[in-house]
């Protein structure tokens, strides 16, 4: 988040920020992010309340993991940095099995699927900036309440290392294999397509440029992310949806108010 008291960021400021997303590391650590649909283990076409899972998820973990709910009540995992993948799969395995001990013992399943096939698309937490999230994607793309309230995945977090440039054009380069590698969502709306991963279809169709690979380096990341479309802003009376299009280079130079930058990081 960035703050100038009120005073309009400049396309400086972006590149700082890119900059900054681009800095070695002495580290080459990892960590995770996994996530879960949640499912009512004698009726999997009900819908589960953000607010249930969280009482459900709450307590200290094993390996230290924290949990937070995404927007359509899908539980997710965040776990520590590692030095090890062995120690991360250890911490995984350990605060997962917890994890699925609570949901059990209230009749529900934690279930990693990519797309949930029975459920319709509805938004349990009530929070402002899924709220204006959604507005956003309804207005775009009849997949955005798909990919906000029905979609779980696996990501990864690791460390750029010595040569971030090196790091990141690997990434771009393997991201695809991993996607076809892993997939894990053949069905949508309880039918059975081609597609293995209808996960990576919706989030394709509803935010294409959101997804595409971006050259490595600062010059490069600074132009995606003047390019990208604003999403929501946040003024002093609330946080309210971009139902425009407008990048958020166009955001900088149009509009003079604007006290935030979201984080931004490759």
């Amino acid at each position: 988040m960035l703050s100038r008291n009120g005073a309009s960021p400049t396309r400086l400021d972006v590149e700082k920020l890119a900059a900054a997303a681009f800095e070695a590391t002495a580290h080459n650590r990892i960590g995770a992010e996994v996530e879960w649909l949640v499912f009512a283990a004698d009726d999997l076409e009900r819908s589960i309340p953000a607010a249930r899972v969280a009482e459900v998820a709450s307590g200290p973990l094993p390996a230290r993991s924290s949990v937070t709910i995404e927007p359509g009540g899908q539980l997710e995992l965040i776990t520590r940095p590692f030095d090890d993948p062995l120690q991360l799969l250890d911490a995984i395995t350990a605060d997962a099995q917890v994890l699925r001990t609570r949901f059990a013992e209230q009749k529900l399943l934690l279930v990693a699927l990519g797309l949930d096939p029975f459920r319709p698309p509805v938004r349990t937490l009530k929070q402002p900036r899924y709220e204006a999230m959604e507005q956003f994607f309804a207005a775009r793309s009849p997949t955005g309440l798909k990919m906000m309230n029905l979609t779980a995945s696996l990501q990864l977090n690791i460390d750029l290392g010595p040569d971030p440039e090196r790091s990141w054009r690997r990434a771009q380069v393997i991201a695809p294999v991993l996607s076809a590698a892993f997939a894990n969502s053949p069905t949508i709306d309880g039918s059975t397509f081609a597609a293995v991963s209808h996960r990576q279809r919706v989030w394709a169709s509803t935010a294409p440029s959101r997804g595409l690979p971006v050259p490595p380096g600062t010059d490069a990341w600074s132009e995606y992310i003047l390019d990208s479309q604003v999403m929501l802003r946040i003024t002093a009376d609330g946080v309210h949806p971009q139902l425009d299009d407008l990048s958020l280079g166009d955001y900088i130079r149009k509009l003079r108010n604007m006290s935030w930058l979201d984080r931004i990081s490759p």
